[in-house]
């Protein structure tokens, strides 16, 4: 089994090495490439297809993403670049060879005004609800998901929230740098989603890809089960810190963002729990 996986700087991409390195150590027939943008420009199909017809991996998994939503919203491009032209390229590419194609989408597909009452909170969403970018990152997020389901053949899209891993391109990391400067913290409390472990990502997928050879494409919500404000999530992470700082709750208004977010965008997993008989645990 071959494996190559694009964004290996990245967190999400850090954890799959770990675990296909650990999972090679005990099967001599696992191999894993991992390239980063400065080897493998996902927008440049000439570069993209030569390391695919050259390699010719089983799974392609794709974590190579733009992900700065502030930048986006100002110059769209390299998001569309990531996001939209390269996916459109593994597709072709993936194609050619007949590996399955592995991508990851984002909660920020949804505008946050999903109707319902779900424990006193708002109904998650779910993989047939309407979707609806309020910002430029979302809009090629969404665009990126489409781009797969036209052009590959095969495909497992997965929509994720609010990850946290081995990077410091997350809220944990963040969070903790801001508790280091400070001793009040503020944090946001309208704004809710599900807070989602790059190894719960990992592990699930995994556990996906043991029916790679039978499985139907398709596109799934893979989260952490439950949901909670940013300002909880930041009350859990002192908690399991042992920290003494102060956290005061805000309106995500007083941190004057130039994109949108969506205030509500918890996801439900019941789908992908149910198709591969899985238990996902609680954020």
């Amino acid at each position: 089994m071959k494996y190559l996986i694009t964004g290996a700087r990245g967190q999400l991409a850090k954890e799959f090495c770990k675990k296909i390195n650990k999972m090679a150590e005990l099967d001599n027939n696992i191999q894993i490439k991992a390239y980063d943008s400065s080897y493998i420009d996902i927008s440049h199909f000439p570069t993209v297809n030569t390391i695919m017809e050259s390699y010719k991996p089983n799974v392609v998994i794709n974590c190579a993403s733009y992900n700065n939503v502030e930048f986006a919203e100002v110059d769209d491009s390299l998001a569309y670049q990531a996001n939209v032209l390269g996916v459109a390229n593994l597709s072709y590419s993936c194609n050619k060879i007949g590996a399955l194609l592995v991508h990851f989408s984002s909660d920020y597909v949804f505008d946050g005004m999903q109707e319902g009452v779900y424990v006193n909170a708002m109904l998650p969403y779910n993989e047939t609800d309407c979707v609806n970018p309020i910002n430029k990152y979302g809009l090629s997020k969404l665009q990126g998901e489409k781009m797969i389901q036209t052009l590959a053949e095969r495909y497992l899209i997965f929509r994720t929230s609010w990850l946290y891993g081995n990077g410091n391109q997350n809220f944990v990391y963040k969070f903790l740098q801001w508790c280091q400067e400070s001793y009040n913290v503020c944090v946001s409390d309208d704004e809710i989603s599900v807070p989602t472990s790059c190894e719960t990502v990992v592990d699930i997928v995994f556990k996906c890809l043991k029916f790679k050879d039978t499985l139907t494409s398709g596109l799934y919500h893979l989260t952490n089960s439950g949901m909670c404000s940013r300002y909880e999530f930041a009350k859990e992470i002192v908690r399991l810190k042992g920290l003494d700082n102060e956290v005061i709750s805000a309106g995500s208004q007083k941190f004057n963002y130039l994109a949108k977010r969506p205030q509500f965008s918890a996801m439900d997993n019941k789908k992908i729990q149910e198709a591969f008989e899985l238990t996902i645990p609680t954020w």
